[in-house]
């Protein structure tokens, strides 16, 4: 949580240290979390205002959403009712047709990367999304494996390429 001084707002910023990691694709990939991201135009998805790199530490300063993460609300609460769950799943999965109609497959569909705030759903952390422009970028190995393993389609877990289908599948997951 941070305030943007210049247009007087709470935002939301989330760092990355690059000095810490010997991993050389970290600062391309958080660049394309906020390339992915801001491309996006969508009520159901966090809106990004600012990125860059300043010092060795990469930011994304984005909205501040009210609410909790659904992992959040499922630890306090229990789970949701059928009516909920299903209206919120609908949310996500409207936000998911946004990001397929740019080209955006976001690879971590899970409680913890959906804010929810009564009956409303935004879908958070774009950070490991595979845009096709970014396909000749090479910036996941061959049989890389990248997603939480709770949620992961199959086609995920074997290292194979992620389509919109594995969003819907690890959307089916968490519903």
């Amino acid at each position: 949580r941070a305030t943007d001084e210049r247009l007087q707002r709470d935002v939301a910023v989330k760092l990355v240290d690059l000095s810490q990691t010997t991993d050389t694709t970290v600062a391309a990939r958080f660049h394309r979390e906020a390339l992915a991201t801001a491309q996006l135009n969508h009520p159901g998805i966090v809106t990004i205002f600012d990125a860059g790199t300043e010092n060795r530490i990469a930011y994304l300063v984005m909205e501040l959403l009210p609410g909790a993460t659904l992992a959040e609300v499922l630890r306090a609460d229990g789970p949701l009712s059928e009516h909920r769950a299903v209206l919120l799943a609908r949310k996500v999965a409207d936000a998911l047709v946004a990001t397929r109609a740019i080209g955006v497959v976001h690879r971590d569909i899970k409680p913890a990367n959906i804010m929810v705030n009564g009956d409303d759903a935004t879908l958070l952390d774009f950070g490991i999304a595979l845009a096709q422009l970014d396909a000749d970028m090479h910036l996941t190995a061959p049989a890389t494996t990248l997603g939480t393993a709770a949620y992961m389609s199959p086609e995920q877990a074997m290292g194979l390429r992620a389509t919109a289908a594995s969003d819907v599948y690890a959307l089916g997951g968490v519903l």
